[in-house]
């Protein structure tokens, strides 16, 4: 685990997800009042922060490189840090929202479907094992 390839890897996908939160900010959102899509920059903002973006931005952080600072003699508090790296996997639960919402045939959103599927049962089984 403490390879360059994983390293690097792990770099990347941290920084996938804070361009993410970034991205956040730009996407419109449909309003609970007015049933239509909200195109101001303010609301959606606004929006964003009273919603995902706390758990978004916990789960983006990357909790690895935090806890190589804060390591001391006790192991507890740096497996507290790491627990937070869980967080990511509360963002994989929006995948269903995004393959209903892309501009694809149906075809490929199933085969999208399944691949998270796939992906859930395999996680489901590593944490049984």
């Amino acid at each position: 685990m403490q390879t360059v390839w994983f390293e690097a890897i792990n770099a990347a996908i941290d920084f996938v997800f804070m361009i993410d939160v970034v991205v956040n900010f730009r996407i419109t959102y449909i309003s609970k009042k007015t049933g239509e899509e909200e195109f101001g920059l303010k609301n959606i903002a606004i929006n964003y922060l009273k919603g995902r973006f706390w758990i978004d931005i916990l789960a983006s952080m990357p909790f690895d490189v935090v806890t190589l600072f804060i390591i001391s003699s006790n192991k507890t508090q740096t497996m507290y840090f790491q627990a937070f790296g869980l967080l990511k996997l509360v963002r994989i639960t929006r995948l269903s929202r995004i393959i209903m919402y892309l501009n694809l045939r149906d075809d490929i959103k199933i085969s999208l479907k399944l691949a998270k599927l796939i992906f859930f049962l395999i996680l489901f089984l590593h944490l049984q094992g």
